[in-house]
């Protein structure tokens, strides 16, 4: 009987270390274009963070959607918009939804231009983006 109970209690253990884990994680979405030509990935530490809409001329690399679940200081978000957008092979992210101003500001919607679902929530969207020269 005792076995029974230090082994249920244990199971219980785990499945809520594991719930709890799980809301922990932050969901980061990326929408490759499939219009423009796949480039290699960039390092994640050059890739700028953008609150405006770029003047140099660019490509559109693809959307990265990110869904926090816990409050995250910015720089733990843009740290993730980097990697995001540097396995695109972007120079920059273009924060263009950011609903509960988590990372302090966005460009307008226009030049976005989104044809796909709303955002909703806390949902965080960038567009990825790569230089013309």
């Amino acid at each position: 009987m005792r076995h029974s109970a230090i082994l249920s209690c244990t199971i219980m253990a785990v499945v809520t270390l594991a719930l709890l884990g799980g809301c922990t994680k932050v969901s980061v979405t990326t929408m490759p274009s499939t219009q423009v030509q796949k480039f290699p990935p960039m390092d994640p530490g050059i890739v700028g963070i953008l609150r405006s809409e770029p003047t140099r001329p660019h490509l559109r690399l693809g959307e990265i959607e990110i869904e926090p679940h816990v409050k995250q200081s910015s720089a733990e978000l843009e740290q993730q918009l980097q990697e995001a957008a540097g396995a695109l092979g972007a120079d920059a992210a273009v924060i263009v939804a950011d609903p509960a101003n988590l990372l302090g500001g966005t460009t307008a919607t226009s030049w976005w231009g989104r044809g796909v679902a709303p955002v909703h929530g806390e949902d965080i969207v960038a567009v990825a983006i790569r230089y013309l020269q």
